[in-house]
């Protein structure tokens, strides 16, 4: 995680902040944008660069429904007990 910062910046700046002076990096991320950030980064040094796309979760990752998750953790929060989506969907409906 790099947080609004790019990764490739990120990786470029602990490269040049390092003993270590990779020649190859092998990068794997689930967001196309931060494969190509580092590639960027790393076009004008001799690091061979090897990317990819990590996109096992991307269904789960579309279907995140936010308005559970929080239902989820607002009742762990308060009981200490966790709840299946289904409860939480439940929970959402009865409002």
């Amino acid at each position: 995680f790099s947080g609004v910062t790019p990764k490739g910046i990120v990786l470029k700046r602990l490269i040049a902040a390092s003993k270590v002076k990779p020649t190859k990096i092998i990068f794997f991320d689930d967001r196309a944008y931060n494969l190509e950030s580092v590639e960027k980064e790393l076009a004008d040094t001799k690091i061979e660069f090897l990317g990819f796309r990590y996109s096992y979760m991307d269904k789960t990752v579309a279907e995140f429904r936010g308005d559970i998750a929080n239902v989820e953790w607002l009742c762990y929060k308060q009981t200490g007990r966790s709840i299946s989506d289904r409860e939480a969907l439940e929970l959402v409906f009865s409002r």
